[in-house]
C-alpha cells in the first residue's frame, strides 16, 4: 500500500512538471504560421490565461479568448471575441514539442525575439483586413505612418478616396499619436495591436 501511495505521488509531481513545462514553453513567444518567409498567422499566450490570434485566412480576422492546460501538452481554447464576421470554435490544440503547436492539421512555429536581428527589430509593415476594414502601418525607426480604408460596399474606389492617414512616433514599442501625448497602439512580437473605432485589432508583420 506504501508503494502504491509513493508511486502515486511521484506520478503527480511528474504530472504537474510536465505541465508547468508546458506553460513555461507556451507563453511569452509567437506562434507562427510563416510560409514563403510571411507571417500569415500568429498566436500570442498570456500568463493571466488569455490569448489572442491573428490570420490572414478567410478576408483576415482575429480572436481572443481563454486558454488552459487541460492535460500535458493539451491545451483547451475557449474563443470570446472575434474579428471579420467568422466565428471559430472552441478546440484543444497540442503543444508537440516546444518549438511547435499544432491546431488541427495545421502547425505553427515557436518564434522567439532573439531569433534574428530582423525578428528583433519592429520596422516593417503591419497589415489587418476584414470585410469592414482595411489598416496598413508601417514603422522605420521612433515614427509610423498609417492609412485606414473602411469598406463601405460602394466599391474600392470610393473607399479609397475616403482613405484615413496618420502618423505619430515609436517609443518602446508603443505607437503614439504625433504629440507623444497619447498611446494609440503596441507591438508585440510580430504583432501590432491598436484600435478601429471600439474594436481591438491586430496587425500582422508582412
Amino acid at each position: 500500500m506504501k508503494k502504491d501511495t509513493e508511486n502515486n505521488n511521484v506520478s503527480e509531481i511528474k504530472s504537474k512538471e510536465t505541465i508547468e513545462s508546458t506553460r513555461k514553453c507556451l507563453v511569452g513567444a509567437d506562434w507562427i504560421l510563416k510560409p514563403a518567409n510571411r507571417v500569415i498567422a500568429a498566436w500570442k499566450f498570456s500568463e493571466d490565461g488569455t490569448f489572442n490570434f491573428s490570420t490572414e485566412a478567410l478576408g483576415g480576422c482575429s480572436a481572443w479568448g481563454n486558454w488552459k492546460i487541460i492535460s500535458p501538452d493539451k491545451i483547451q481554447i475557449n474563443y470570446t471575441r472575434f474579428t471579420g464576421g467568422i466565428n471559430l470554435n472552441d478546440e484543444i490544440i497540442t503543444l508537440t514539442d516546444c518549438n511547435s503547436l499544432k491546431s488541427g492539421k495545421i502547425e505553427y512555429s515557436k518564434q522567439e525575439g532573439s531569433v534574428n536581428e530582423d525578428i528583433n527589430s519592429i520596422d516593417g509593415t503591419y497589415l489587418y483586413k476584414d470585410d469592414s476594414a482595411e489598416l496598413e502601418i508601417t514603422i522605420s525607426g521612433d515614427t509610423w505612418t498609417g492609412k485606414t480604408t473602411v469598406i463601405t460596399g460602394f466599391g474600392s474606389d470610393y473607399d479609397n478616396q475616403n482613405t484615413n492617414y496618420d502618423n505619430g512616433i515609436v517609443k518602446n514599442n508603443n505607437l503614439y499619436n504625433s504629440s507623444g501625448t497619447v498611446k494609440v497602439g503596441y507591438i508585440n512580437g510580430n504583432s501590432l495591436i491598436t484600435s478601429v473605432g471600439e474594436h481591438s485589432v491586430t496587425l500582422l508583420k508582412n
